[in-house]
Order: C-alpha cells, then sequence, then structure tokens
C-alpha cells in the first residue's frame, strides 16, 4: 500500500512528457536563434576581410534593412494576436537589425566589436533558457498544487453588500 502512494506521489512530482516537450521545443528555436546570430556575425567578420569596404557597407545597409523589416512583422503580429513570443523575437530582430546598421561606422574595430556583441548574446541567450526552465517549472508547481482549490474564499463580506442607506433621505427625515 505505502508503495502504491509512493509510485503516485512520484508521479505527481514528475513534470509531464508534453511539459517538458513544449520546454523543449521553446529552448530549441531559441537555439535557433542563437545559431542565427553566430552565423550571421561570422559571416560579417569574414566580408569585412574579403570585400571592398563601399560593397561591404551596402550589403549590412540591406541586411539591417531585412532584419528590421522582419521586427516590424513580428512585432504587428505580437500587437495583434497578443503574443509575447513574438515580441520578445520582434524585439531581438530589431536589436539584430541597429546592431548590423551600427557595423560599417567601426571600420577599424568591427571583430572586437562583433566579439563583444556575440558573448553579450551568448549572456542574454543562457540567461533566458534558464528563465524559460524555471518559468516551465512553475507552471508544473501551480498545476500540481491544490492549495488554491483548498483555500476558495466562498464567503460573502459585508464590503460585497451594497450599502442601502440613501444620504438625502436620511438627512431630511432628521429633520422633519
Amino acid at each position: 500500500m505505502d508503495k502504491i502512494i509512493e509510485k503516485e506521489f512520484e508521479a505527481k512530482q514528475k513534470m509531464p512528457v508534453e511539459m517538458k516537450k513544449d520546454t523543449a521545443k521553446e529552448i530549441l528555436q531559441n537555439l535557433l536563434m542563437v545559431a542565427i546570430v553566430l552565423v550571421l556575425l561570422s559571416l560579417i567578420c569574414f566580408m569585412d576581410e574579403k570585400l571592398i569596404k563601399e560593397t561591404f557597407s551596402t550589403g549590412l545597409k540591406i541586411l539591417s534593412t531585412f532584419f528590421v523589416v522582419i521586427s516590424i512583422i513580428f512585432l504587428e503580429i505580437a500587437y495583434r494576436k497578443e503574443k509575447a513570443i513574438s515580441l520578445f523575437w520582434g524585439i531581438e530582430f530589431l536589436i539584430l537589425g541597429l546592431i548590423i546598421m551600427f557595423v560599417p561606422y567601426l571600420s577599424q574595430y568591427i571583430q572586437r566589436f562583433i566579439f563583444g556583441i556575440a558573448i553579450g548574446f551568448g549572456i542574454y541567450y543562457f540567461i533566458k533558457f534558464i528563465l524559460i526552465i524555471l518559468k516551465k517549472r512553475k507552471e508544473f508547481s501551480d498545476k500540481k498544487s491544490d492549495v488554491k482549490e483548498i483555500v476558495k474564499d466562498d464567503k460573502k463580506s459585508y464590503l460585497d453588500d451594497v450599502s442601502k442607506k440613501k444620504f438625502g433621505k436620511n438627512r431630511s427625515e432628521k429633520n422633519d
């Protein structure tokens, strides 16, 4: 009997498979974004060495415009469908587009700048991964907790009742 209760308790403590899949899906989407950013920054460093400066700056302007347009699309989707994930993706693409727009003006320091940006994005996504995992665990613990059902507040308070006193009549009745 005790073993059955222990198994049931352990089963309730484990995160369901569907929740694990959702967490893995979010993390994989963000890993894809990290890969895109790192490949893009690597290509910028490579192209800086191989292309003529005018061609390089024109290519960066086109690329930054592309990322800004993508960010606007994501922000519109987030606004219309009220999705927070699309909002974050839009902001991330906007920041990436602005960074790429700024790169041509750093002709001597492009390698250092790109390296710093790569480290910054790495730290950002590492923190984001941790927050995603913590958020999913909190959602799971909130779902398995039955405290909310136990502590339902069905009692009526005297503050819930509508006041029946009318100030105008009470004052006039006192004067009569």
